[in-house]
């Protein structure tokens, strides 16, 4: 197997397969024609500026095929296109792939630099070194601490309760050192590499929900100063939690099947309030994404709109069951994701 960091990265829709330009390629070289045009995707990817020159012969030798086969897999069906002095071919949907790519490592590049100042203009800033000293003045564990730490928590990580199946833990900063965190045993917690890796700037101590899960009363040393004892952090927020559930009910109240015929009748909708309000009550008033109502005369525009068509031969309303509107439902949550999309590109 070729080496990790030799491997070339481009991302790939799931669904690439049903696109009307591969169906025509499956039509005429079935799925040898689908595995090839991948193969060449996959050598632009490798290939200067995401091109390649127009010499079929190297590339059916290198994919052992006919080169008319490539010939005809490249120019016929509109997958790719040609520079304009016609001597090298490329994929538009590569190039943009790739651009997007470039960008987000870039960014991540800077967060980079930013975070352990390895960037040229980050020479007058604190240093990791000075942040670890400043760290240190602020709270320091020792190496006992975090022997007994590992043991209290059974050498597990506390985010991922070892579904990483990572061998031991590491020191993870609550706060992170760069942010202003200090080196002291109510800052640290044990991490497996792989969750530790992907923390990120996050600030949560995962030893709380941990010692819930696991009825664990942490030593109170190991609690910020300014905090109470593990039950009582647990209590604050079961609190905030009903605090923001109670916010929430607040903010919508569900319908009367009164309201709903009113509304209906006066925006003359084909929507029956009955079973509108049958289906969203059985499902507590939760939409097909999973997330809270907050808008129920927007779900009946949408019920609306979707059962446009539906009528039978006289022009009535055909009934329509529950498992017919969730597919409805999840139709309309598909839009809007779709809609989401676009709108992104836009921008």
């Amino acid at each position: 197997m070729a080496d990790k960091e030799i491997c070339h990265y481009f991302s790939h829709d799931a669904n690439a397969r049903h696109n009307e330009k591969i169906i025509a390629l499956r039509m005429k070289y079935d799925w040898k024609g689908y595995g090839l045009y991948w193969a060449i995707i996959e050598k632009l990817r490798e290939g200067k500026c995401y091109k390649l020159s127009m010499d079929y012969n190297i590339i059916a030798y290198d994919l052992r095929c006919d080169s008319a086969e490539i010939k005809s897999i490249i120019e016929d069906f509109g997958l790719f296109a040609f520079t304009e002095n016609g001597e090298c071919f490329y994929s538009e949907s590569l190039c943009e792939r790739m651009a997007i790519k470039e960008v987000k490592s870039e960014k991540a590049r800077i967060a980079a630099n930013k975070k352990w100042d390895t960037s040229p203009d980050s020479v007058n800033e604190t240093s990791r070194s000075q942040r670890m000293s400043l760290a240190r003045k602020k709270g320091r564990h020792t190496a006992r601490e975090w022997n007994d730490m590992k043991d209290f928590f059974g050498n597990t990580c506390v985010k991922c309760n070892g579904d990483s199946h990572m061998k031991g833990v590491v020191k993870n900063h609550i706060i992170p050192i760069y942010q202003g965190g200090s080196d002291g045993i109510s800052n640290i917690q044990p991490l497996c590499s792989k969750c530790n890796a992907s923390k990120g700037s996050e600030d949560i101590d995962h030893r709380i929900p941990f010692c819930s899960t696991h009825n664990l009363e942490m030593d109170a040393e190991w609690l910020p100063n300014d905090c109470g004892t593990t039950a009582e952090l647990l209590q604050e927020k079961k609190r905030k939690e009903k605090k923001n559930k109670e916010k929430r009910e607040r903010e919508f109240s569900p319908p009367s099947i009164t309201e709903i015929e009113r509304y209906v009748a006066e925006n003359s909708l084909s929507v029956d309030p009955h079973s509108f309000f049958k289906f969203y009550k059985e499902g507590k008033w939760i939409d097909s994404k999973g997330n809270p109502v907050t808008n129920w005369k927007q779900k009946v525009l949408s019920w609306n709109r979707h059962s446009k068509g539906q009528g039978d031969n006289n022009g009535n309303d055909k009934p329509v069951s529950l498992a017919e509107r969730l597919a409805m439902d999840l139709k309309e949550a598909q839009e809007e994701q779709e809609e989401q999309k676009n709108e992104k590109r836009t921008v």
